[in-house]
């Protein structure tokens, strides 16, 4: 029972730091940088620093969700 609950309280904090990489992703605009776009818009100092680096650790946290599952199914496909 303990590590059924464990199980789906991880699988939910995913999914919620998911959704939260997404939402950092497109408020930081990281499409454009990603592709390299010029742009003068860097920190806008006007917002607080913190919602500045939590939109971005999210989106690092949203490509490590990814690129874990991701490895996940290669590695199982590669098995079989």
């Amino acid at each position: 029972m303990f590590l059924e609950s464990r199980t789906v309280l991880a699988r939910l904090s995913a999914a919620a730091l998911t959704a939260a990489g997404f939402f950092g992703a497109f408020r930081i605009g990281i499409g454009g940088k990603l592709l390299a776009e010029m742009s003068l818009d860097g920190w806008d100092f006007s917002t607080s620093a913190g919602a500045f680096f939590v939109h971005h650790v999210t989106f690092v946290g949203l490509l490590a969700y990814v690129s874990h599952h991701a490895f996940g199914w290669i590695r199982g496909a590669s098995a079989q």
